[in-house]
């Protein structure tokens, strides 16, 4: 029996990179923000300040304003910390490390595009497995 884990809903940067589909945490936590950066210019998202909500996000400029113990990221069915310090972390960075993005420039250019599909599968993978469990 997987053990269920409880959101904290102040203060924690949770990290969900949108797979063109809801995750199952979204039918019921309306008390979280989600991907506020939906509504952010990019010198807002620059200049971010943490909200006192819980938020849920995909943005290296926000995942950067909090640190690793106030983030945690969707893997393997699951919230985990991350392994490095998030907090002033470069986006480059967080990018590669934290959302598993390979390139820094766009992969269409580098490799036509097969970097973006192989995480856009790994993160529908995921998103089926968690509407199992």
């Amino acid at each position: 029996m997987e053990k269920k884990q409880e959101l904290e809903l102040e203060g924690v940067c949770y990290v969900l990179p949108q797979a063109g589909t809801w995750h199952k945490i979204a039918e019921s936590r309306h008390d979280l923000v989600w991907y506020p950066e939906q509504a952010m210019s990019m010198f807002e998202r620059i200049n971010y300040r943490q909200y006192v909500k819980s938020i849920v996000t995909e943005d290296p400029w926000i995942i950067a304003c909090y640190d690793r113990e106030s983030v945690r990221i969707w893997e393997d069915g699951q919230w985990n910390y991350p392994n490095e310090q998030t907090y002033g972390a470069s986006v480059n960075n967080i990018q590669h490390k934290i959302l598993g993005i390979p390139h820094t420039i766009p992969s269409a250019t580098m490799d036509g595009g097969k970097a973006v599909d192989k995480l856009l599968s790994k993160l529908t993978k995921e998103y089926k497995k968690s509407q199992r469990g």
